[in-house]
């Protein structure tokens, strides 16, 4: 019996094999098949792609789908639609389905072509991406054409295509950096050599970045990077929908303040990048310690080194991978995004100023040891933008990573701005610790924490902070009434609505490219797409709207739940109002071996006391809850030790979550 299980186990296996070498030899019989479209006397060509034995050619928008040449390249006779074509004919190819029969065997091949939207076309010097996507670092020389409305409005070289972004380098459409060699305007977006191509792999909709930075220029949020919609092609193959961005940098039309880094370089002799590096520089984020600094050792300084510094709030494992930067004293990383090659004098002058600023604001009073007012240190208005930006938006990552300020030279203030990076933002499904970013309801940006790599603790970022404030508070109820909610009418969203209308045959193209809705039926794809813009990204604009209309409001009640010795954390995300009640959130915070013992409107617990989970009535604007803390008694000590240890195992588990969902 045994015997003839392995028989039939040899059988299927040489079946297998068969059938695997079969179909690679069907695949081989086409070594190539693309097609050339002129666009006035530039050729732009296209070759198919083919997934499990289909063969699809994705047109871009400006393709003449009536003449376009034919490359071929096969082992056998080919026909299309039953007609023998060769290599150089001129063919007819309307879009749908056509038949492609090869050396006998017979295929699929789907045309399918983009509207609306420019394409980009870029040939790598080696004719392949593998170094590239073997090394987000590596910069490899190519050329570029981009074709907008039947026009070559870009035939050059570009210095270099590389990689990009963090978690989005993973993915399988990747993000890309492009630089040419000299500054060109593209689009009319002002000239500058460095570009972004941002691939919204994980945004089904491809439409939250172009939402989000929208809504950051008509909110006025300073320096935000304008953008364009193109169909990618490298080295002949489709990429996908992307997003063109202006890339986050100091330059006259970027983030336009003083560009230091430009002037430390006329003072030095060597480049910059060719300096040794100093400071607390570590490969490890669970050695990263706060207060520290790290630098590079440049001998020379410009007389003035007030700025500009462009800053960026980063995760510590991303922050040990940069050249400059600190860490505050509250763990907070700190990326000096520019000057890139930061000397030490530059680092220790723009991180003690920052901390003067983290002290004032993370006390209570909001005055520093220095008696200088947090308000003092930023500029007030930019700060307010923010906050009611990020809580409408519901980012996932702000205030603790892809999060910008800036100070200019002979400021006293940082600046919050540009905004970036909104792929997991408007409603995009993501857990993270006790919340749903797909959820329109609750606060946001007044509840964000981060946990550090190199310990256990819940950290509040910036925003965090400043919703404490009662003065900064005042002033988002203004920003949101006054600016955001006149904004975000019906008429705003119903625009955003028809614009993916526009560009839907791209999106289209795109998730069929990328297997986004698990089909490759266009008509298929063209009602999932449409539905979940529907679903997942106007709804919830307006739910979020409505939600927001509720919280920034007099009569709204921020309430907070404070440690009192312990570590952790613990929050309310609902918008409730003066007079209704709710239930209190069950307590997060641990404190060693000592026994949660209720809250109390008092640290000392002379004040009002409510049990764990209790039912209150809100009777005030703000509320402020203080853990109260008791001895273990004998016991339940043995009780107490586990419940200590299974609060250790919660936090890890909220931690990945956190990343993994």
């Amino acid at each position: 019996m045994k015997s003839f299980k392995k028989v039939l186990t040899l059988l299927a296996v040489l079946v297998l094999i068969a059938c695997c070498a079969l179909f690679a030899s069907a695949a081989s019989d086409i070594a190539l098949f693309g097609v050339v479209a002129d666009v006035n006397g530039t050729a732009v060509q296209i070759n198919h792609w083919e997934n499990e034995g289909k063969f699809y050619l994705f047109l871009p928008s400006d393709a003449d789908t009536s003449a376009l040449q034919l490359e071929l390249e096969s082992a056998g006779e080919v026909k299309l639609d039953g007609n023998a074509v060769a290599d150089g004919d001129i063919l007819s190819l309307a879009t749908g389905s056509h038949t492609l029969a090869v050396a006998g065997k017979t295929y699929t091949l789907y045309v399918l072509q983009s509207a609306n939207v420019a394409s980009v076309h870029i040939t790598t010097e080696s004719g392949s991406m593998d170094a590239v996507h073997a090394d987000k670092a590596y910069k490899e020389a190519a050329d570029i054409i981009i074709v907008d409305d039947g026009e070559v409005i870009v035939d050059q070289e570009l210095e270099y295509i590389k990689g990009r972004g963090n978690s989005t380098w993973t993915y399988a459409k990747k993000p890309y950096n492009i630089k040419f060699d000299k500054k060109v305007d593209l689009f009319g977006m002002g000239k500058a050599k460095k570009w972004s191509l941002l691939a919204n792999y994980n945004d089904e909709s491809v439409l939250r970045n172009y939402i989000a930075l929208n809504l950051a220029q008509d909110a006025n949020i300073a320096f935000t990077s304008e953008q364009v919609y193109i169909d990618l092609y490298v080295n002949n193959e489709y990429y996908g929908n992307y997003t063109l961005t202006e890339s986050v940098e100091i330059g006259e039309t970027r983030v336009d303040i003083r560009d230091l880094e430009g002037e430390t370089e006329d003072v030095n002799t060597a480049d910059l990048d060719s300096y040794s590096l100093g400071g607390a520089q570590v490969s490890d984020a669970a050695n990263l310690k706060g207060g520290t600094q790290k630098w590079v050792n440049i001998p020379n300084n410009p007389d003035d080194i007030t700025g500009g510094y462009l800053l960026e709030c980063d995760l510590p494992s991303r922050y040990v991978k940069e050249i400059s930067g600190f860490v505050s004293k509250r763990n907070q990383p700190i990326v000096v995004k520019s000057p890139e090659y930061a000397s030490e004098a530059q680092v220790k002058y723009i991180s003690a100023l920052y901390q003067e600023f983290e002290d004032a604001l993370f006390s209570e009073t909001g005055y520093n040891s220095l008696g200088k007012h947090y308000t003092e240190y930023m500029d007030v208005e930019s700060f307010v933008k923010m906050f009611v930006f990020q809580d409408y938006v519901k980012n996932l990552d702000v205030g603790q990573t892809s999060f910008y300020m800036y100070k200019d030279a002979n400021s006293d203030v940082f600046v919050a701005a540009p905004v970036w990076d909104f792929d997991y933002a408007l409603g995009n499904d993501f857990k993270l610790y006790f919340t749903r970013l797909e959820y329109p309801e609750g606060w946001w940006a007044g509840i964000r924490y981060y946990m550090t790599d190199n310990d256990s603790r819940y950290q509040p970022v910036i925003l965090t902070a400043l919703f404490k404030h009662d003065d900064f508070f005042t002033k988002t109820i203004a920003e949101w009434q006054n600016v955001f909610a006149p904004i975000l009418t019906d008429a705003y969203i119903a625009d955003i609505k028809a614009f993916s209308q526009e560009i839907t045959a791209s999106a289209v193209s795109n998730a069929i490219r990328w297997n986004i809705f698990e089909t490759s039926d266009y008509a298929a794809t063209e009602k999932k797409y449409t539905s979940y813009v529907n679903s997942d990204v106007i709804k919830f604009m307006k739910n979020r709207r409505t939600e927001l209309n509720k919280g920034y409001t007099d009569t709204s009640v921020r309430i907070f739940f404070e440690p009192n010795g312990g570590t952790g954390v613990t929050f309310s995300t609902k918008i409730v109002q003066v007079g209704e009640s709710m239930k209190l959130p069950a307590n997060e915070f641990s404190n060693g071996f000592l026994v949660f013992d209720g809250w109390n409107t008092e640290k000392d617990g002379s004040g009002t006391s409510y049990a764990n989970g209790a039912t209150i009535t809100l009777d005030s604007t703000r509320i402020t809850l203080y853990a109260q803390w008791r001895e273990a008694s004998v016991t339940n000590f043995f009780a107490r030790i586990l419940e200590f240890f299974n609060n250790i195992f919660e936090q890890i588990r909220n931690f990945f979550e956190s990343i993994f969902g």
